[in-house]
């Protein structure tokens, strides 16, 4: 499991608002690349409290130590991906962040970009897929989240967990020309599951296919399949939740040609 955490943990970003000195986590993200530029995917929701706040900065949790990655919000380019919310309650919530050319190469130091473009014509022919390979949903819940005063190098810290939690898809649904999918989060284990999901919009859904030599499970590929939009209330029969994710038509259909639109002009 350590090969596939270290994959997904460089492609994703937590996204907080700064304040001068302090700040608070907004949501999720992921570094996707798309015709060879860089841009954050993250939910529209999301980015709209980065459009309200132009004078403020976007931080980025890039590495597992206390840093200060900033970029100044009047410089960012957001582009929302809008859609008819009278036709589909849901709607794709989704938008991308633009990110600064000179800000790259710091970002790839760290961080990788996924790849957008390259297995879209087979993530779009897969369909009763979802009992095959490993499915993880990876973001930074905020109820995970600890706010330090004074801390080794900063004024405030902000103490943020990464999650990637082995998962599966439970109902895919189709509307509208769009896809959701609905993830099912069980708490009848006994692993420590965050109360609230809160923070992890804008997050990913990831299929990886194994390979088994007979003696170990090889991870052989990656597949951004959605982006979590939004999370149920908790079901105390069922001991459980779900997270609602768009599906890999809206990303690969619907928003992948919003993208490239955006590309040429």
């Amino acid at each position: 499991m350590r090969f596939l955490g270290k994959f997904l943990k460089i492609r994703r970003v937590s996204l907080e608002l700064k304040k001068e000195d302090d700040g608070y986590p907004i949501g999720s993200g992921v570094f996707i690349d798309i015709g060879g530029v860089k841009r954050i995917l993250n939910a529209k929701h999301v980015a709209k409290i980065i459009l309200e706040y132009p004078n403020d900065k976007l931080g980025l949790l890039l590495e597992e130590k206390e840093h200060n990655y900033i970029l100044e919000n009047r410089y960012l380019l957001i582009y929302q991906y809008d859609f008819d919310k009278q036709l589909d309650e849901y709607a794709p919530d989704l938008s991308f962040i633009k990110i600064p050319s000179n800000q790259i190469s710091t970002i790839q130091a760290i961080k990788s970009f996924y790849n957008f473009s390259i297995d879209r014509n087979k993530l779009l022919k897969f369909k009763n897929d979802f009992r095959e390979g490993i499915w993880f949903v990876c973001g930074f819940p905020v109820w995970e989240s600890s706010r330090f005063i004074d801390g080794l190098h900063f004024k405030i810290t902000y103490s943020i967990i990464g999650r990637c939690g082995a998962t599966g898809v439970d109902k895919a649904t189709y509307k509208n020309e769009l896809d959701y999918y609905e993830v099912g989060v069980d708490y009848s284990s006994l692993a420590s599951i965050p109360k609230d999901f809160g923070g992890i919009s804008g997050g990913g859904l990831w299929k990886i296919t194994i390979n088994n030599d007979g003696e170990n499970f090889i991870p052989e590929s990656y597949y951004l399949c959605g982006i979590v939009i939004e999370q149920t209330q908790f079901d105390q029969e069922l001991n459980k939740k779900k997270l609602i994710c768009l599906g890999r038509k809206s990303l690969y259909e619907k928003f992948y040609v919003f993208l490239r639109n955006e590309l040429i002009t």
